[in-house]
């Protein structure tokens, strides 16, 4: 059995400071391929233990050999601005290119977006003295997935034993080909909002989401009649959305004890 994977990353990163301003990019590209390659040899009736070929078996019984090989081809660029640690701005962009999908589909752009309030850090905020922080986050952003074999977008076909004809080799069609198959593809928005009070004492965490993914990659059964049992298809939807609470308390912190809760 061979298994060899591959993966080159290069980036190039900037940080810099103007002020009460910081700004920080990563710019870069990456490529990933992996092959397997594995062969199965059985065979019976061996005159001794001490002879280890196969072809040492006066009966040799089967042979297999599976052979795959994929390849992802990536662009990115993600920046973030920071003004005074009180508004915080974060964006991406990526390019992926997955060998898995339909020649005229294998490329998915990919965007995110988000950004930070601190409002604990406003002038009109400091008079509040329980009040140790206060912010409000919001992201939106895609995000695509190939999790799904080597060849689905391909019309396969198979040799051997099951596609010999009176005697002779022969060949099958196995896969039915899907040149429309593409990525799936996921939206995500994230609303929050945190509060800690009396000297971090007491904080408390309020996250929104709403998960909507689409073009789901499904093995979709067909008739047998066509020789075919499934195909590999871009079909139906799926969406998640609900909101997380989190509590934190200090009740009491001392040098012999401390008691917290969530």
């Amino acid at each position: 059995m061979l298994f060899r994977s591959w993966l080159t990353t290069n980036t190039l990163n900037l940080d810099r400071q103007f002020g009460d301003l910081a700004l920080g990019a990563v710019a870069g590209f990456s490529f990933e391929t992996a092959l397997y390659d594995f062969t199965y040899v059985e065979g019976r009736n061996f005159s001794s233990d001490a002879l280890r070929n196969v072809s040492s078996a006066a009966t040799p019984t089967s042979t297999q050999n599976n052979r795959s090989q994929w390849a992802l081809n990536s662009q990115f660029v993600r920046t973030n601005f920071r003004y005074k640690d009180r508004y915080i701005v974060e964006g991406s962009v990526r390019r992926d290119g997955s060998s898995r999908f339909g020649s005229e589909n294998r490329y998915g752009t990919f965007w995110a977006v988000s950004g930070g309030w601190v409002v604990s850090e406003e002038k009109f905020m400091k008079g509040l003295g329980f009040l140790n922080q206060l912010k409000l986050t919001a992201s939106y952003g895609l995000n695509g997935n190939d999790r799904i074999g080597d060849f689905p977008s391909l019309g396969l076909f198979g040799s051997g034993v099951a596609s010999d004809y009176s005697g002779g080799a022969g060949l099958r069609p196995i896969q039915i080909a899907n040149p429309d198959l593409k990525w799936e593809t996921t939206t995500q928005l994230d609303l929050g909002i945190s509060i800690a009070i009396l000297n971090n004492r007491v904080s408390l965490d309020v996250n929104y989401y709403n998960k909507k993914t689409s073009d789901l990659l499904l093995d979709i059964p067909l008739p047998l009649l066509n020789g075919f049992a499934s195909i590999t298809r871009n079909a139906g939807e799926m969406e998640n959305r609900g909101v997380d609470i989190n509590l934190n308390t200090v009740n009491i912190q001392t040098k012999k004890f401390e008691w917290k809760t969530n």
